[in-house]
């Protein structure tokens, strides 16, 4: 309902064009937490090669929405994982050592639900 996915604020960022240039450069990023994927699809349009994102969200409805939003299901070209993070087993295990950048800018809201002793559902 905050229709955060509209604001795009990685590309924000102070350290968008290094970030972007060392994924030009053969780095790769894990966009935790993804929601509709949007950061990562300006990134490439600005340019960083597909094949160097992940995208990881505990749901796979996020991601689904939000190839039903851009229509690019079968023209993206990114690794997207539904995966838990607090899951020492989940499917990020495969990206251990391999990882030059993480974003978390969509991940953090959780906290604020936990501290305040809601319970988080996703």
């Amino acid at each position: 309902g905050q229709f955060r996915f509209i604001d795009l604020t990685l590309s924000r960022s102070p350290s968008y064009p290094h970030i972007l240039q060392l994924l030009k450069a053969g780095g790769n990023l894990l966009d935790l937490g993804c929601c509709f994927g949007q950061d990562l699809k300006k990134l490439i349009h600005d340019g960083a090669p597909a094949s160097s994102l992940f995208v990881a969200d505990l749901r796979s409805e996020f991601i689904e929405l939000g190839y039903e939003l851009f229509l690019d299901k079968h023209k993206i070209g990114v690794q997207f994982l539904i995966a838990d993070i607090f899951d020492p087993f989940s499917s990020l295990k495969q990206l251990d050592d391999q990882l030059y950048v993480v974003y978390i800018g969509l991940f953090l809201h959780i906290f604020d639900r936990m501290a305040s002793g809601r319970r988080v559902s996703g």
